[in-house]
């Protein structure tokens, strides 16, 4: 249910705006509106981020991250900021091709940097930075999101599946989370 118009905060829409892209990406929709949705988030975020950074957010951001996976992550949040910089000059260079992949690492340093300003994540974030790290196993850790124990099985197979079957582990983990099943204790 929306929130009331005196407490949608910047950080409240921006979460909503995450939790919809990941919803979508989920349900297997368009690449280019779910980018349209991350991208713009996305630079709301990294404002924010920037201007509120400090020595704590950036060891709670780096927890999430494997040892040698930060630069994987810090050059995508770079392309990000780029591409977001390059878009304020040049308007049409946003409808260059959308990649899966951008949109997956854009979401995820989105859900990050909510996770750094607010502290806490929904049930979206929790399933996508799941279904992240499990895509990109050099790059972030997947235990943090959980209070069960998840099973060490290789993930190959995921990550060797078509696009769609990965998407839809997505949701089957996002419906998990919902239900409590997976989700971190608060």
């Amino acid at each position: 249910m929306p929130e009331s118009p005196e407490s949608l905060t910047t950080l409240n829409a921006a979460r909503r705006n995450v939790d919809a892209a990941i919803r979508m990406l989920f349900s297997g929709e368009d690449p280019l509106p779910v980018h349209l949705v991350v991208a713009a988030t996305f630079r709301v975020l990294h404002g924010l981020a920037q201007a509120s950074r400090t020595t704590s957010q950036d060891a709670r951001l780096n927890t999430f991250l494997l040892p040698g996976g930060e630069g994987a992550f810090y050059r995508a949040l770079d392309d990000a900021a780029t591409f977001a910089k390059r878009v304020e000059e040049d308007p049409g260079a946003m409808l260059q091709e959308v990649t899966e992949e951008r949109n997956d690492f854009e979401i995820a340093i989105s859900c990050l940097y909510l996770e750094c300003l607010e502290g806490k994540s929904t049930a979206e974030a929790q399933a996508f930075l799941w279904w992240f790290a499990t895509m990109h196993p050099d790059v972030m850790k997947a235990d943090l999101f959980f209070k069960a124990s998840l099973p060490k099985d290789d993930f190959t197979w995921l990550r060797a599946a078509p696009r769609a079957k990965q998407l839809q582990f997505g949701d089957t983990i996002l419906r998990l989370v919902r239900r409590n099943r997976l989700t971190a204790e608060p």
